[in-house]
């Protein structure tokens, strides 16, 4: 019978690419924040690709999953995307308080 033992190397592996895949996904509400302020996105343009987004998040969740079983994925994709709905309601905050300030100053001039 043949054991599969896994080594410290591959235990760092996968715990250097579940830490750095969770790390960065949470920074993604600060980063819808950032561009909506920019005016990259809108939270109109969030809610249309969400279908998008659940295929991509799927697919991240799968690379930085340690186990090719979908229980594991589904528990990384779960907060992913649930940060992504977060990420909607961020960018539609700061959306509104743009539109908020340029009503401010269009009644100024």
């Amino acid at each position: 019978m043949l054991v599969t033992r896994p080594t410290i190397s591959d235990y760092l592996d996968n715990l250097t690419n579940i830490i750095l895949g969770c790390g960065l996904a949470f920074e993604l509400p600060v980063l819808a924040s950032v561009l909506t302020r920019i005016g990259l996105i809108t939270p109109m343009f969030l809610k249309q690709s969400r279908k998008y987004a659940i295929v991509v998040i799927l697919i991240v969740s799968a690379v930085i999953t340690p186990s090719p079983d979908w229980i594991s994925q589904l528990i990384v994709f779960t907060p992913l995307f649930l940060l992504y709905q977060l990420s909607i309601l961020v960018s539609k905050r700061v959306y509104k308080d743009m539109e908020k300030e340029d009503k401010e100053v269009k009644e100024w001039e």
